[in-house]
């Protein structure tokens, strides 16, 4: 419920600032916002399968799948999301025409894309360790690297950017948020790590159940 709060509430102020450049900004900053819901759903449904693998793990102490488990998540986050950043730098155009963009949105759209694509291998990391802090009874940890990347962090950098006067300086705002978030997602994930290997070394002086 949080969540969904947050994501309607981050569309009507980023539209807000947007609409002090003009209507076509607000018009890019859309197709964007649709678009990036057929990037992240593939990325959401590794979430899902990871889910069981990590509950499971952790609740009988097999720390080493969790580990595994953990790797494979990342990398193939990173590699998808890598290839939709390449897809979204270089197919920028045909993307926005798909929405019958008007020449004004596609040459905003044209930066915004490209600017706001460099975000998506961040966002596929936070993603993945949100879904192990959640696994790991730390639900806490995930809401609040969710609400700093998608809120927190994002509103206040895209004000203060509209401050210089140039739409294309809002559009960092994105990847801004995204990198603060993961930083704070990777201080929580080292924390978690380290209780993580004192289970199992706990595991091993207990002995096989």
């Amino acid at each position: 419920m949080i969540l969904n709060a947050i994501m309607s509430i981050v569309v009507f102020i980023m539209n807000l600032i947007l609409r002090g450049f003009s209507e076509d900004a607000i018009t890019a900053y859309g197709i964007f916002f649709k678009l990036i819901s057929f990037v992240y759903m593939p990325i959401f449904g590794l979430n899902s399968g990871l889910v069981p693998i990590f509950s499971y793990n952790y609740g009988s102490r097999q720390i080493d799948r969790i580990h595994k488990a953990y790797r494979v998540g990342i990398i193939s986050a990173l590699i998808f999301m890598g290839i939709c950043t390449v897809v979204f730098e270089i197919f920028a155009i045909p993307l926005l025409q798909l929405f019958s963009a008007t020449e004004n949105v596609t040459a905003i759209g044209l930066v915004a894309l490209r600017i706001m694509a460099i975000g998506f291998p961040m966002a596929g990391v936070e993603i993945i360790n949100s879904t192990i802090f959640q696994s790991a009874g730390n639900p806490f940890n995930s809401l609040l690297v969710t609400i700093i990347r998608q809120g927190a962090a994002l509103l206040p950098c895209a004000f203060l950017l509209a401050q210089t006067g140039n739409v294309n300086n809002v559009w960092w705002a994105i990847p801004i948020a995204e990198a603060t978030g993961l930083i704070l997602s990777l201080i929580f994930y080292r924390k978690l790590r380290t209780k993580l290997n004192a289970l199992s070394q706990e595991k091993e002086v207990e002995g096989p159940v």
